[in-house]
């Protein structure tokens, strides 16, 4: 079987991408791949469960700063791949593709694996270089949704047959999925705690709901550089005993039957994997409709509602619509729809799998 390699910054973060990573590391290894796992640094201890037949590999062992590492892994990195046996080398997301010719000693293919969304950073023009770079090196392009893909073949023409659209997949649960509590008044929002992910827009729609209905909580949790800030601005508008900050949680499948809804509050996104979660554990969800993700999952009026990205006060009134609607929670609660079908384990893992035997 071929030799997987799999290239990311550091796996210690508790991020989408190493996220992903472990999910298709572990699942390439049952299929009988030889998996590695390239870390360019190690902050901490990896906190995900790996399969024992994944092997990680820190490339940078010192405590260089974030531009020092990006440095110095250069040379350590192709010292890496002399010498190896390596077929396929995915490198995941744009910050590791900054290494895109450093497997070039190597006779692997390239897959540059886009995990975020073209059209919200074209202003940003390192960030931007680096795609285009990795379009120009890397043998195949991977998106997450179809948008980004037409975006990228407008945009530098790529070849049909060099980029495709793989998502992220959703892990079946462990066990059958609790029906939905219409009970509940309780809503949820799941993320890091960074600028992108709008957590100050929960604050401000959060004080418009709870001004309507004071007998309803909103559950804010994750972790991350905005929450103190985030939790503070909450206190300072008076909603601090409604809106709540569990932070970091290891155990969302048990907490989601608990909700009444899921809201996305995101002012960009790649592909959402909360909205996923949302969809299987039956919660209606509200969302601004970001350029990228949202409205790939979620069908409009139907398994939840879309807003005009940046409304607050649209996003208040349907949360608020939601709350006072007991029907039409249970109707999108039970709403299967067609989407959810392409974002199943099984039928992701056999799109990476054609790819990987076709390089």
């Amino acid at each position: 079987m071929k030799s997987l390699y799999f290239i990311i910054y550091d796996m210690s973060e508790m991020g989408g991408i190493q996220g992903v990573i472990v999910k298709m590391a572990n699942a390439l290894a049952d299929r009988g791949y030889d998996v590695h796992i390239v870390s360019m640094v190690l902050r901490e201890t990896i906190p995900w469960h790996l399969s024992p037949q994944v092997e990680v590999h820190n490339i940078n062992r010192s405590d260089d700063s974030y531009n020092r590492a990006l440095i110095t892994g250069f040379p350590e990195l192709r010292s890496f791949f002399r010498g190896r046996k390596a077929d396929v080398v995915f490198l995941m997301g744009h910050y590791a593709s900054k290494y895109i010719l450093c497997p070039r000693y190597t006779k692997a293919r390239l897959i540059f694996c886009d995990h975020g969304a073209l059209a919200n950073q074209l202003d940003n023009r390192r960030v931007t270089m680096l795609r285009y770079l990795s379009t120009r090196f890397a043998d195949h392009i991977v998106t997450l949704t179809e948008r980004t893909l037409r975006d990228y073949r407008e945009k530098w023409h790529i070849a049909a047959d060099r980029i495709e659209c793989i998502p992220n997949w959703m892990e079946e649960p462990e066990e059958q999925p609790q029906p939905y509590d219409i009970r509940s008044r309780k809503i949820v929002t799941v993320g890091r705690f960074t600028p992108e992910k709008g957590f100050d827009r929960v604050v401000r729609i959060a004080e418009k709901v709870f001004h309507r209905h004071p007998d309803w909580e909103w559950h804010a949790i994750g972790d991350g550089e905005c929450r103190e800030e985030i939790q503070q601005e909450a206190q300072r508008r008076g909603i601090g005993n409604q809106l709540l900050f569990p932070g970091q949680v290891n155990d969302m499948p048990q907490r989601y039957p608990h909700y009444a809804m899921y809201v996305l509050p995101s002012y960009r996104e790649g592909l959402p994997l909360v909205l996923l979660e949302a969809k299987q554990h039956h919660l209606p969800m509200v969302s601004f409709d970001c350029l990228t993700g949202p409205s790939e999952i979620i069908t409009d009026g139907k398994d939840g509602l879309l807003i005009p990205n940046g409304d607050e006060e649209a996003m208040a009134q349907a949360v608020c619509r939601l709350i006072e609607s007991e029907e039409t929670r249970q109707a999108m609660a039970e709403y299967q729809g067609d989407k959810i079908g392409r974002f199943r384990r099984e039928a992701v893992l056999e799109q990476w799998i054609r790819l990987i035997e076709k390089c």
